[in-house]
């Protein structure tokens, strides 16, 4: 304790930057007036993230905190992910959006309740600050109306929702306020898209996700407030043409298409003519190639199109084209250098081309450096994210230094000997959060030998194949026992028996919310599988009164049970009780403090 008196009050609130909500309470909350200064003073300039917090902390925020700073708080992030039904208890709580009076940023995950999200974005009506608002994973059925009532709403961020198209298309209010929309999942047909701008025709940057843009008449419509498009467009070269035309403002586009090819000389006629404010042009074509063509011969021809003065001089806009051969089926993919991509798979090419005088350094910036094999996702605000197929078969060393950024990582195991190499990087990432699996290489013994300090997230939901790998009750057992299993808190697995979640629920002291699917638990209702009543009849009855039992949005084949476990009563922090306890948690802060300012550089 004594280390952290001696430090100054600007570095305590930098150092508490690095901490969720709920580490700062436990830790720091009540230990003299001080800390208690500095707390207060972090959360009217920071976020207050009710994301990881347990119901005991979390209580005592709303009981002793809140009441102080609420209408303080500037960004306030509500999330029922790891904590059930934290949303409602935040409102049973007696408090209301509206009392954050001078609240600019809201972040709601994973409400699945309809009538929560409307309570809450019903109470943000009278909020004249706020002006973000992020949607991600909740149930948006009937709030639509509501989100666009918003008035100060300039930012709005949707994404994961289970209502699709559909939605947008339910919504008759327009909104006066909202200029940047970003929505994923969303089938982003010509029609939704005209309903889009009629409904907020102050829209300036949109970004949207969408499966298909069909070929719809848009009529004399033009969508001239846009200045800033991100989309993925499905469909033929001329309706994309057509619906390009309508945005003669856009100064930013990136683009990813598929089954499209145009070269670099219909590319410029196309900026030239009708979008001539265009400043930053992202793109990426996805494209098959004929099988008996000359395909290097066809690559050049491509890429050389791109080399014109318009491309080269007046906007130093660099191309490069890699050509890949899977099994006879041949595929090219032809991108800008400036193209983000989410997830870029980086496997050796069979043939490439580029249009950048450093070809060599065409991919070695942040944005994707990374070695063959391996996807790297930076398109989140929250998270660095990895995705790798092991082995590894080069550029180890560059990859590795690079890990400790990183706090999500999916990887394909294609042996069982390739546990050794991801335990070598579980041993680099020092930040790893969450940890998930598309395949165990044939073996699970690997994975319950795996060590991590950091990782508290395991997804071992396989996508091997329709169900993907089910865990029997002694693979469970060896999980309950395993390093990561006893520090697991968010779970998301395949048993082979039901009544093995009720061991895991008891024996995993730390897990919050576990996702899973048991297969023989599921019927079939008109082809798509869903967990069949009686099971999750058994479940109320067997599990504790303080879980909460939900079935997923989307695949409801899977079940998501909350915990929230009382291991104490709620008490004061002055107790001395607690006091060994809160040297535990300092002692753990100082120590994260060491691996963030030191093992990380």
């Amino acid at each position: 304790m004594l280390q952290l008196e001696l430090l100054a009050n600007e570095l305590l609130v930098y150092i508490f930057e690095f901490f969720d909500t709920d580490h700062l309470v436990r830790a720091f909350f009540g230990l003299n007036a001080r800390f208690n200064h500095l707390l207060y003073y972090h959360f009217r300039v920071h976020q207050l993230c009710f994301q990881s917090i347990v119901k005991n902390d979390f209580d005592i925020i709303c009981q002793e905190y809140l009441p102080v700073v609420i209408d303080q708080i500037t960004s306030l992030r509500l999330s029922n992910e790891k904590t059930s039904s934290l949303s409602e208890l935040f409102l049973s709580h007696g408090f209301t959006l509206d009392q954050f009076l001078h609240l600019k940023s809201l972040s709601l995950h994973h409400i699945y309740s309809t009538d929560t999200m409307n309570q809450i974005i019903i109470q943000c009506r009278c909020l004249s600050n706020l002006h973000r608002l992020h949607i991600n994973n909740c149930c948006v059925a009937n709030v639509n109306n509501n989100i666009w009532n918003l008035p100060k709403l300039t930012h709005c961020t949707i994404n994961d929702i289970a209502i699709k198209d559909a939605w947008l298309s339910k919504i008759s209010v327009v909104s006066l306020s909202i200029e940047y929309l970003s929505i994923n999942n969303i089938d982003g047909y010509s029609n939704i898209l005209q309903h889009l701008f009629e409904i907020t025709p102050r829209l300036q940057r949109l970004d949207i996700n969408v499966c298909c843009w069909l070929g719809y008449d848009l009529g004399r419509i033009v969508f001239s407030s846009l200045v800033s498009l991100k989309t993925s467009f499905k469909g033929d070269v001329d309706a994309m043409i057509h619906l390009l035309r309508k945005m003669p403002n856009l100064c930013y586009l990136t683009l990813e298409t598929w089954k499209i090819c145009m070269d670099g000389n219909d590319w410029e006629n196309l900026f030239v003519d009708y979008l001539p404010k265009m400043k930053i042009f992202r793109l990426r074509m996805n494209f098959d190639l004929p099988l008996n063509d000359n395909i290097t011969n066809r690559i050049d021809q491509l890429v050389d199109s791109f080399r014109t003065v318009f491309w080269l001089e007046e906007h130093q806009w660099y191309v490069k084209c890699d050509y890949y051969d899977f099994n006879g089926y041949k595929t090219a993919m032809l991108y800008t250098s400036s193209y983000n991509f989410n997830e870029l798979p980086l496997i050796n090419p069979h043939y490439s081309k580029s249009t950048d005088p450093n070809n060599d350094q065409f991919l070695l910036d942040d944005r994707i450096e990374v070695p063959p094999l391996i996807c790297l996702n930076l398109d989140n605000t929250y998270s660095h994210h990895l995705q790798v197929t092991l082995p590894l078969n080069r550029h180890t060393d560059r990859f590795y230094s690079s890990l400790n950024r990183s706090t999500s990582l999916h990887v394909t195991l294609t042996n069982s000997l390739d546990y050794r190499e991801l335990q070598i990087m579980l041993d680099q990432a020092y930040h790893l959060y969450s940890l998930k699996f598309y395949s165990f290489g044939g073996s699970l013994l690997g994975l319950f030998q795996l060590t991590s300090s950091s990782i508290r997230q395991l997804n071992l939901l396989t996508t091997q194949d329709q169900y993907g790998q089910s865990f029997s009750s002694s693979d469970c057992f060896r999980l309950i026992n395993s390093s990561l299993g006893r520090q697991c808190e968010v779970l998301f697995i395949q048993i082979d028996n039901g009544t093995t979640i009720l061991d895991l629920i008891k024996e995993m002291s730390n897990l919050k919310v576990v996702t899973f699917r048991c297969p023989d638990s599921i019927s079939f209702h008109k082809k798509d599988p869903i967990v069949n009543r009686k099971f999750v009849q058994w479940l109320q009855k067997n599990l504790p009164s303080t879980c909460s039992i939900t079935i997923d949005l989307e695949d409801k084949s899977l079940i998501r049970i909350g915990i929230n476990r009382q291991t104490m009563e709620t008490r004061s922090f002055n107790d001395s009780s607690l006091i060994p306890r809160r040297k535990t948690r300092i002692s753990s802060i100082l120590s994260s403090i060491r691996q963030v300012f030191f093992q990380s550089h």
